[in-house]
């Protein structure tokens, strides 16, 4: 894994993005000399990411919310005079 301070991933990003998604590399930014956060490529993220979720029930508290953020937007809107 490499690791990089937060004003090179700043000034390099699209280099670090490339870097990640077409090599598989893994990039760990750091920020104060402490560890801040990592990029790595969605195909090393997928296995992770669905490990954690066990069943579809996991996924409906989030998605119910997200439906009700989103009607709350759009009653703001059409409540909203022009």
């Amino acid at each position: 894994m490499s690791v990089i301070i937060a004003s090179e991933a700043r000034a390099n990003f699209p280099d670090i993005m490339n870097r990640a998604e077409f090599r598989g590399e893994r990039i760990l930014i750091q920020r104060h000399a402490k560890p801040a956060v990592a990029i790595i490529s969605i195909e090393d993220l997928k296995p992770t990411f669905w490990a954690s979720i066990s069943s579809i029930e996991d996924l409906k508290p989030t998605f119910w919310a997200s439906i009700s953020s989103i009607n709350k937007l759009l009653h703001a809107i059409q409540n909203y005079s022009f």
